[in-house]
């Protein structure tokens, strides 16, 4: 979620020593910025150990260019083979604090009137500390409203990882807190096990034209246990609520440079925290723009820029996040690419699959 650190780490007194170390005269500001990226590893182990916080989900800027990451209805809705790759790397200035990457692919099938999608997810914190992994099954049931309106209900089911890379973890007993050096070894007991994993379910509904789309979804509906401790039954992966809404205005898609303007929103909800994505997206084929601002309702997240190419079977964006909360100038903002190919945009495709597509409700070219 937006400042995912800050809001994981204001949520107990006991990590006093963490708003210190940001804010005190007495550590000089170009010694935290050498130590920084020690103390975010330092504070990822912690919260394994002496706190009881919740975190979120990893989030993408590009929401509307990961869209079966957000919600299993959408799969299949833009005919497909569709494959998407994502790529974000949030705080670079913190020594690569969270990089996070995703692939999925979707298609509908016209005989069963359904989509079938797969996506991939890894996230990376801290250097590799801690890291987590999903893989997901999707499908979705098309129900036909009429020839240019559809429901999709869709489901999700998967698997998850945790890991904790321990050889490479700073415990307080190793940091002196003046210096950005690390000093002996630590009286700390590795975790046992060090790797959990678990199945994992998710449930959406989406409704859409070619120039409107809603929906809704929840991911990890039987919040399943993530808490490296085996007395811990509280260390579960709370529920993600997320809802989304756009609009779109388009001159003929049959054009070589179609205009489209498209405003539309993201919101989430997990483990108390709420937040919103809302902006437009617009452009003249091949080139397209667009500009975001997400909020945390508790503190302003980042504005958001982007600027993307789409030619063909492929679309292909870049965004970036200047941060405006309190950690603005210490983080680097964020960095994000996707890059989509859908096969069913190929001007050989066969007649059967032609005539399939005819029958499908198109969607906002956002997607």
């Amino acid at each position: 979620m937006g400042d995912r650190l800050k809001q994981r780490y204001e949520n107990d007194k006991r990590l006093l020593f963490y708003n210190i170390a940001l804010n005190s005269k007495i550590i000089n500001p170009s010694v935290l910025t050498k130590s920084i990226s020690v103390r975010i590893r330092l504070i990822i182990i912690l919260l394994f150990f002496y706190i009881s916080c919740f975190a979120q989900d990893p989030e993408f800027s590009q929401f509307y260019a990961n869209p079966l990451y957000y919600n299993p209805a959408f799969a299949g809705v833009k005919g497909g083979p569709r494959f998407i790759l994502n790529f974000r790397d949030q705080w670079p200035s913190l020594d690569a604090a969270f990089v996070t990457y995703t692939a999925s692919y979707d298609q509908f099938f016209e005989k069963i009137r359904s989509g079938i999608g797969i996506s991939l997810m890894g996230d990376n914190q801290g250097s590799g500390i801690y890291s987590s992994y999903e893989a997901n099954l999707m499908y979705s049931y098309q129900i036909r409203i009429s020839d240019n309106f559809n429901i999709n209900v869709g489901i999700n089911g998967g698997y998850f990882e945790r890991i904790i890379n321990w050889s490479d973890a700073i415990f307080g007993d190793q940091l002196n807190p003046l210096t950005p050096y690390t000093i002996g070894t630590t009286g700390e007991s590795p975790l046992s096990p060090s790797f959990i994993s678990g199945p994992d379910f998710g449930t959406g509904i989406l409704a859409y034209n070619n120039h409107i789309y809603f929906g809704a979804s929840l991911d990890h509906i039987f919040s399943p246990k993530e808490s490296f401790l085996t007395s811990d039954l509280t260390g579960t992966i709370p529920i993600r609520f997320a809802g989304n809404f756009g609009y779109e205005v388009s001159s003929k898609r049959d054009v070589d440079h179609n205009f489209f303007f498209s405003p539309n929103l993201i919101y989430l909800r997990q483990a108390g925290q709420n937040q919103l994505n809302v902006g437009a997206y617009a452009g003249i084929t091949p080139i397209f723009i667009g500009f975001y601002y997400r909020d945390a309702f508790t503190n302003p997240d980042a504005f958001i820029i982007l600027v993307g190419f789409t030619e063909g079977i492929f679309k292909i964006a870049y965004s970036y996040d200047i941060t405006v909360s309190g950690l603005s100038g210490n983080t680097g903002g964020a960095h994000e690419l996707s890059l989509i190919v859908n096969l069913s945009e190929v001007e050989s495709a066969t007649k059967e699959r032609e005539d399939s597509y005819k029958r499908l409700a198109k969607c906002p070219i956002i997607f």
